[in-house]
């Protein structure tokens, strides 16, 4: 079972801004990106 986790605020506009930049060359890119962000993310908050 994996845990959930949550962004600050800044956070969440960092991973925001990083994927506006990279979508400007490639919109998929960007989704890429994200989506292995947020499973980075899970994956840390299921370590604690």
């Amino acid at each position: 079972m994996s845990k959930t986790y949550r962004l600050t605020g800044r956070a969440e506009a960092d991973v925001e801004a990083i994927a506006d930049f990279i979508a400007g060359d490639s919109i998929d890119a960007a989704v890429r990106v994200v989506l292995a962000l947020e499973d980075a993310f899970g994956r840390v908050a299921s370590r604690r």
